[in-house]
């Protein structure tokens, strides 16, 4: 049996401010993820591991059963996994941050016709703006597969400055190949080196005013 793992990890990209100076303007010093709280058919209860990186500026989470899979005597309910995440980045008072970008490697393997689907979406709590991003493939396909997606600035969902919100990201995979009923396939949160991550890139800046987060 094979142990699949996915990994998420939230990245801190330094937010350059327009002064006359051209100065930079540095990210908080402390970020921490608080009261990460998970569930889904891609997560369940104990999948998740967590790592935070020595310098506060990413994290990552690790799943060991987030896989999807089709075909003749595989349950229809194994063509769709999900995972719905709930937490807080806990930071220094005054700074506001967006995700800007986001990276995503995995395996897909799908017999021909056979159609595979990676989404992600992602918010602040009460905000009605979501970012959302996906990538489809259709069979004959048997590799790794790595796919960018850049969000432009116009469009970028801020934090909310002086109060705190948690933010909410639920990511999925799912399988169709109702064009090769006999087809089979299979997307997994884990590449064949072992290794599958979304990376989501952030960019910070300060608030008007300091307030507490």
């Amino acid at each position: 049996m094979f142990k699949y793992q996915f990994a998420v990890a939230i990245v801190g990209v330094l937010f350059y401010g327009v002064t006359a100076n051209a100065q930079k303007i540095n990210a908080p010093e402390q970020v921490t993820i608080e009261n990460l709280v998970y569930a889904g058919t891609g997560c369940i209860a104990g999948s998740v591991a967590e790592n935070i990186a020595e310098d506060n500026t990413a994290f990552t989470l690790l799943f060991d059963s987030f896989v999807a899979e089709i075909g003749p005597g595989i349950s229809r309910r194994e063509s769709r996994k999900f995972c719905q995440l709930n937490m807080e980045l806990s930071h220094s008072a005054g700074w506001s941050f967006a995700i800007l970008d986001l990276n995503t490697r995995g395996y897909v393997g799908l017999d021909r016709n056979v159609e595979a689907l990676q989404k992600t979406s992602f918010y602040f709590q009460g905000s009605p703006v979501t970012g959302e991003v996906e990538e489809s493939f259709v069979g004959f396909l048997d590799d790794d597969y790595e796919s960018n997606h850049i969000i432009p600035a116009d469009q970028a969902n801020w934090s909310p400055c002086g109060e705190s919100r948690s933010l909410n990201v639920k990511t999925q995979v799912r399988l169709n190949n109702s064009h090769n009923r006999r087809g089979t396939g299979i997307i997994t949160a884990d590449s064949l080196d072992g290794q599958m991550y979304t990376t989501f890139g952030l960019v910070w800046k300060q608030c008007p005013s300091v307030g507490k987060f």
